[in-house]
Parts: structure tokens; sequence; C-alpha cells
């Protein structure tokens, strides 16, 4: 919600966008802030990676990566979920997951993960790269990343953006992702 050019967002939404716990204080007009646990089942796991902008990108096989994004195809899309908590992706949501199954750590919003990796141009694209479009009326500009999917080859990304239709496979000749490309980035080889 935006009042006098102050936006406003609800304890669930930070909840789901940052990971964190809250707790509201009505008496003090506060909210308390947490880290959820990282694992909270104790798994072991490899370290996670971050990304390097620069030649050291972490290597992936990214035929496995688009076989493990394809699993998720039809889970649905909400804006600010965070899979598995809920059972929803949103596009950036389902970007970080991917990845973060490979133990390569992806920011938690698009305009984030587009300042990850090393750009690429469209003819450059290999499976695997992160794509990022601009979402008309999100932001005071059209040139900031508001929605993100990965490259799948011949022209289609995975992703999901739409309640009801969730996680799918899409060509990117569609007009909404002609008019909004903003840029690519590879974020593992």
């Amino acid at each position: 919600m935006i009042r006098d050019d102050t936006e406003f967002i609800s304890p669930r939404s930070i909840e789901r966008l940052f990971g964190l716990r809250t707790k509201t204080q009505p008496d003090r007009k506060a909210i308390t802030l947490q880290h959820r646990a990282a694992n909270p089942h104790n798994e072991a796991r490899t370290p996670i990676r971050k990304v390097a902008n620069g030649d050291s990108l972490p290597e992936i096989d990214q035929q496995q990566l688009l076989k493990y994004a394809s699993k998720f195809k039809g889970v649905d899309y909400e804006f600010g979920a965070e899979y598995p908590d809920n059972g929803q992706f949103d596009c950036s949501s389902f970007t970080r997951y991917v990845y973060r199954h490979f133990d390569v750590d992806l920011p938690r919003v698009a305009r984030d993960q587009a300042k990850e990796g090393v750009r690429v141009s469209q003819e450059e694209l290999r499976p695997g790269d992160l794509l990022f479009f601009s979402v008309p009326g999100r932001f005071k500009n059209n040139h900031i990343p508001g929605h993100v999917g990965i490259y799948w080859g011949d022209g289609k990304m995975i992703h999901t953006l739409e309640e009801g239709v969730g996680v799918t496979v899409e060509s990117l000749n569609k007009e909404k992702f002609r008019n909004n490309y903003l840029t690519a980035r590879r974020v593992a080889q």
C-alpha cells in the first residue's frame, strides 16, 4: 500500500520476501524481526556458493538444472511466496530455490538477482541463464527488473508469473516478454 509517497508492507509480506519471522507489538507500533533457522532439520549440506561477478562462476550441469526446475511445473504463483513454506513460488523465489538446490546462492528478489553473475547478450544465451523483465507499473521506472525466469533454450524460459498457471515453460516471443525484456545474466557455467 502506498500513502503520501510512503510504501507500507504487511508483516506477512516481510516474512515471505525476506525469510524473517515477524512479531507485531501494537502498543509500541513496532515489528520485531527474527531470522528463520536456515536448516531446521539440521541436514548436512555443502556450503552455499555465492555467485561471483567475474570469471569464476560456479560450475553446474545446466541440463540437470532444467530437469530439476521442470519438476515444479504447475506449482502455483503468489507474489512474495517462498516455497516450500506455503507450497507456492513467486518468480525470484523459484529461481533462487532451483539454484540453491545446486548450492548456488542468489538474492531473494529479481532486481537484486539481476546484479549477480555476468551480463550476456540475447545471442549468447545458454540454458540456465537468468532473464530479467520489467513489470510495467511496479516501480517508478520500467528499467528495474521485476520479473525473472530461467532460459530453457529454443527461445523459451521456465518461470512463474500468474496465479492459476504457476511454473511453466513459455516462448520469449510473446509480446509481454519481447516488450519488457531488460537483460540476461549468467550465474553459473
